[in-house]
């Protein structure tokens, strides 16, 4: 027998003190939604096996399995048995979807292992029973050519080469008079940095915050590399705006970011090395780019990260060697037409996509005053970019 999903949960979510089914618990509606949509499932329903039997009748469970969907709870992150149910997925090299029902940490045993993962957060239980949706059929649909979305409607690769934004004249004249803009700015930036006058790089928010000029500026935080970062992202028109969301190695924004309308075939399948897949390059010129993960992981190592709020927008003021700042906002994503955890959660992409997993890139990721750090995400998200000045032009 093989099942789509094996569902790893703690049975005090489940059933009560007295043996009865939880009235309204979660577990039985993501049980009727998955029967709704013709999703099998591995359940264990009675909790009738014990030691060794369990074990085996687990991991082969696990093994027949497409897709482990971890039911995070502050029982199940108590619990030995989901602790081995998660270690055994790892192994095995399950998809893992942690579905979050409360906000307990993870059990220490399998924290660093899965602490990076997506997770589904159930605050709204019918925008989590939605996403669940769309995650399970988008780990489903990966070993076909198709997607079916929730109206039933096939998307093929020609559907997806209609559906994306096309180039048109006035887009055009708009992002040429952009990046001119941007290398006259960077001329005079450039200019001042070779002269040794480093001090004259943008700080954050006093000299642009007011500007709504959405082009980057340079801004030197004394790195080891050497490495300037933008003073915004892209798409916004001052330091703390949001700006705009894109899918990894996509360079125009879209209506609409369900994994049906994205094609994970026709991207780099190691990292970003061409104009065509960079936003950055493609929008601001040649010596703009992506980060990759090793800029990231720099900006975290070297620099003073301060969660804070600018302008009503929330997230981490960055505080380099040389005390310039860049603010990166918590700009949230976006997996279908409205972005979700703006002002919460941050999510910045690298170059870099991940070898073991090509449905995943790396990002740069932190939650709401919480630790950021480095992580997989879907291919399809809308992220933010935050853009690195290299000075070396990359290839067409």
């Amino acid at each position: 027998m093989k099942y789509d999903v094996f569902i790893s949960y703690s049975r005090k979510d489940y059933i009560d003190g007295r043996g009865n089914v939880i009235p309204n618990n979660m577990l039985s509606k993501i049980k009727k939604l998955f029967k709704a949509n013709g999703i099998s499932y591995w359940f264990d329903e009675e909790g009738i096996y014990s030691g060794d039997e369990f074990a085996s009748v687990l991991t082969k469970a696990i093994r027949d399995s497409k897709i482990f969907l971890f039911i995070s709870s502050v029982n199940s992150n108590q619990s030995k048995w989901t602790s081995n149910e998660i270690s055994t997925a790892l192994e095995l090299k399950k998809t893992i979807i942690p579905f979050r029902l409360d906000e307990s940490p993870y059990n220490d045993s399998v924290m660093m292992k899965i602490v990076s993962y997506d997770y589904i957060e159930c605050k709204d239980e019918k925008k989590a029973i939605s996403k669940l949706l769309i995650a399970i059929k988008h780990h489903l649909s990966s070993e076909t050519d198709a997607y079916c979305d929730s109206g039933n409607k096939t998307v093929t690769e020609k559907g997806l080469t209609e559906e994306h934004p096309k180039l048109t004249k006035n887009r055009i004249i708009q992002w040429t008079v952009l990046i001119l803009l941007s290398l006259v700015a960077i001329g005079g930036v450039i200019a001042f940095y070779y002269r040794g006058d480093h001090s004259v790089v943008p700080q954050i928010a006093t000299i642009h915050e007011e500007s709504n000029s959405n082009v980057c500026q340079p801004v030197d935080l004394g790195l080891t590399s050497g490495t300037m970062w933008a003073d915004r992202n892209i798409g916004a028109a001052n330091t703390s705006d949001f700006g705009d969301l894109y899918a990894w190695g996509e360079v125009s924004k879209k209506k609409d970011y369900s994994q049906g309308l994205y094609n994970p075939t026709n991207k780099p399948k190691t990292s970003i090395t061409s104009a065509k897949y960079d936003v950055a390059t493609f929008l601001l010129g040649d010596e703009w780019a992506i980060p990759t993960e090793k800029q990231f992981r720099e900006l975290l190592d070297e620099c003073q990260w301060q969660w804070t709020r600018i302008k009503g927008h929330y997230g981490y003021l960055i505080t380099g060697k040389n005390g310039n700042q860049l603010f990166l906002p918590a700009a949230g994503w976006i997996c279908s037409k409205n972005p979700d955890y703006q002002n919460k959660y941050g999510y910045y992409w690298t170059t870099d996509r991940v070898v073991s997993n090509p449905q995943f890139a790396r990002s740069l990721q932190f939650p709401q005053k919480g630790k950021a750090i480095l992580g997989n995400g879907y291919l399809y998200y809308g992220r933010s970019i935050r853009a690195v000045y290299s000075g070396i032009a990359v290839a067409e």
